[in-house]
């Protein structure tokens, strides 16, 4: 799996983007389907219920109803700690004999 990253340059005193493709390992794969797949507990306000739904699921039907709307979904990105989570490589799950 391709994914597209854009980091901002440091050195650069503009602060430009450098555009980034990473190719994911099997593993990190595995991470974001297994995330993507979670349920997830949306707290409703007032009279309005709890509900629980999987991510996929929730970021399925968000797009459809956007693109039903007419508003064209261009991409749709994983930011934050649950990026860093599906990237990172654990280097200290090896146990030492």
């Amino acid at each position: 799996m391709l994914v597209y990253c854009q980091k901002n340059d440091s050195t650069s005193q503009q602060g430009t983007r450098i555009d980034l493709l990473i190719i994911m390992k099997r593993f990190q794969v595995k991470r974001l389907n297994d995330l993507m797949s979670d349920v997830i507990s949306i707290h409703g306000r007032g009279n309005f219920p709890t509900i629980d739904v999987k991510l996929c699921d929730l970021v399925s039907v968000v797009r459809r109803k956007l693109e039903e709307d007419g508003v064209h979904v261009k991409e749709i990105r994983l930011n934050g700690s649950g990026a860093s989570s599906v990237l990172v490589i654990d280097v200290c799950s090896n146990t030492w004999k």
